[in-house]
């Protein structure tokens, strides 16, 4: 029995480490994965893993899709073409680019200076995160290649498997939420996203001291090089801040249009999913942005855009999300009615959504009746001319709601209205949440909540578009009444009408009345001259010197200099071709001398020399007289 428990303490260990270094691959737990990056988790096709480590099927999200995105990065948008701001400071990422954008833009922000962001020194590491929030704290470990999520990792274990100089998988942690960690203290969003976020600016600050809130503000991402994010649109159309702290990361963003949205619901139900990419299902790349953020540059991703993640190198990131107010309620609304749909798992949801809402509608109220109050001061001022009322401030009243805040905000009240009917819109643990939303605007339950926002809105009439529409008469229509008879301007009118025995005229003195006689009409400007023509140079002699004289000629067309090249190709070919010139005849060489020393014709002697000292002799003394 000893030997027995031994035997199986040994196989639970061994299958617990061979988990960890993926060496067997397996249908594993789905732990609730959240944050900027998480796609929503839905039932898929079940794979056979082992064969594909037999090479027996080719699977995976990254292996398909990183050399598709690699071969087709030109066809691609960029991101200007798509409506991506490019930020120098944080300082222009302001109130008067919310107003005017109605956080619908995306914005990538090159200096985090005006950010109003608190970052770790430069120095911070994958290993400095593990040491800060703890090493045994549990982790949510993705592998890239099928985005499916592994059990039984801690930091410790990520930071190990970061900092190995080899790795056998592509993993990536997105999910690391850590508002409630000692990381905490060293990261804190952008105030631009705090001045908005309804979970910093609505939701009560008593039940945040309890623990209890949505907590999706601040999450740390740690990625390998080559991991990949497939399309998704973050839980609850919620709006994203991401800070590229080390590395790069590549966005592919899409429009939240309505096509768009319904394109992507059809796509997320489909059994094809993994095996088609997703910008086909709407047009091709030419519909989709890529937009590359940097080390040091930090990115905003407003609410509902769809996007996938690509990370070509490893990174440390830091990002949240947020709920930005009413201007994209509209959107919120859509999304959530997607997962509805679609049947995502609660635990991929944004947590207490519903809740958050009502407080966002609360917050909502009080600012309507804000607004109704200083609007009715300021007609007091305006009414009045008493000398104390000159000094009212009325500088701390909000700003009035844009033409898209007064629809976001029909459409939330209709939203909540609907949810406080519907006792299965929230479950028990969020049903206490409504009602201490309807009791901090100053109502005793929800239904009262919803019908003071209806009757503040009413109050409130919608802005005016900024443009204008220009009617055009019908033939049945009365005939326009005709314009006003033009006033021809008259000099002399104007300076009190005619005077007898002056002129009106520029004198001396300038414009004014002249007695006649006594200042001549000014003299008609001269003409000026014609301009003189420019003799063309005249060529005395051909040279250098005169070709660089010469004006150089005017630049050709490229098709007019095609077209010139191939008339003078087609010219040389029809130009007959010239015959050459017979060459003259040989000039005969002259006759050789004849030599003394020669014999006869058909006389045989041998060669002085053969043979014997005497003709050797003989002939070196014919070569000296000769």
């Amino acid at each position: 029995l000893a030997r027995l428990g031994a035997q199986s303490l040994f196989w639970v260990v061994l299958l617990r480490e061979t988990n960890r270094s993926q060496l067997v691959s397996g249908c594993t737990t789905m732990e609730p994965m959240r944050g900027p990056g998480a796609r929503p988790q839905r039932k898929r096709k079940a794979v056979d893993y082992a064969a594909v480590n037999e090479g027996v099927e080719k699977v995976g999200l990254a292996s398909r899709w990183i050399p598709h995105l690699e071969r087709t990065k030109d066809e691609f948008l960029d991101g200007a073409a798509l409506g991506v701001a490019r930020l120098a400071t944080g300082s222009d990422l302001n109130d008067a680019w919310a107003r005017k954008t109605d956080l619908r833009t995306p914005a990538i922000i090159e200096s985090t200076e005006g950010l109003g962001m608190t970052l770790p020194e430069p120095h911070f590491m994958v290993r400095d995160v593990a040491k800060v929030i703890g090493e045994e704290k549990p982790v949510q470990v993705m592998r890239s290649r099928d985005q499916t999520n592994l059990d039984h990792w801690s930091l410790g274990d990520w930071s190990r498997y970061y900092d190995a100089p080899r790795r056998q998988e592509v993993l990536n942690v997105i999910s690391l939420e850590f508002s409630r960690t000692a990381l905490a203290g060293q990261v804190v969003s952008p105030e631009f996203v705090r001045k908005r976020d309804w979970i910093d600016t609505a939701w009560p600050a008593n039940l945040r001291a309890q623990g209890h809130w949505p907590q999706v503000q601040y999450y740390c991402l740690m990625s390998t090089a080559g991991c990949y994010t497939d399309f998704h649109v973050d839980f609850g159309g919620t709006a994203v801040w991401y800070h590229v702290f080390r590395g790069q990361k590549v966005f592919y963003l899409i429009k939240p249009t309505p096509e768009n949205l319904k394109a992507y619901e059809a796509w997320i139900c489909d059994a094809k999913q993994d095996s088609t990419f997703f910008p086909d299902t709407i047009g091709g790349p030419t519909e989709c942005a890529r937009v590359e953020i940097n080390a040091g540059q930090t990115f905003f991703i407003p609410s509902g855009w769809l996007h996938a993640v690509l990370t070509p190198v490893d990174s440390l990131v830091f990002g949240g999300n947020f709920l930005p107010g009413l201007a994209t309620v509209d959107l919120q609304l859509a999304v959530r009615d997607i997962e509805k749909r679609t049947h995502v798992k609660k635990e991929y949801t944004f947590p207490l959504f519903v809740p958050c809402l009502f407080f966002g509608l609360a917050t909502a109220l009080v600012r309507l009746k804000t607004t109704a109050a200083a609007a009715q001061l300021d007609t007091l001022v305006a009414l009045t001319t008493r000398e104390d009322n000159k000094d009212v401030d009325v500088s701390t009243t909000p700003a009035p709601l844009t033409a898209r805040e007064h629809r976001g905000l029909a459409a939330l009240i209709e939203a909540c209205g609907a949810w406080a009917a519907d006792e299965a819109a929230c479950d028990d643990r969020e049903r206490p949440f409504l009602t201490l939303a309807a009791e901090a605007a100053g109502c005793t339950s929800t239904t009262e909540l919803v019908e003071a926002a209806r009757e503040a809105l009413a109050a409130v009439p919608e802005p005016k578009p900024k443009f204008t529409i220009k009617l055009q008469r019908g033939a049945d229509d009365e005939a326009a009444p005709a314009p006003p008879p033009k006033v021809v301007f008259s000099p002399a009118a104007s300076y009190g009408g005619a005077r007898p025995g002056y002129v009106f005229m520029t004198g001396s003195k300038g414009l004014g009345y002249y007695m006649e006689g006594t200042e001549a009409p000014p003299a008609p400007a001269a003409a000026p001259p014609p301009p003189v023509p420019e003799e063309a140079p005249v060529r005395y002699r051909a040279g250098p010197a005169w070709d660089r004289m010469a004006p150089a000629p005017a630049p050709l067309d490229e098709d007019d200099a095609e077209f010139e090249l191939a008339a003078a190709e087609e010219r040389k070919r029809a130009a007959p071709r010239p015959r050459k010139a017979p060459k003259p005849a040989a000039v005969p060489k002259p006759a050789p001398r004849p030599s003394q020393w020669a014999k006869a014709p058909g006389h045989t002697v041998a060669k002085k020399g053969t043979g014997t000292a005497k003709g050797r002799l003989l002939a070196k003394l014919g070569k000296k007289r000769r």
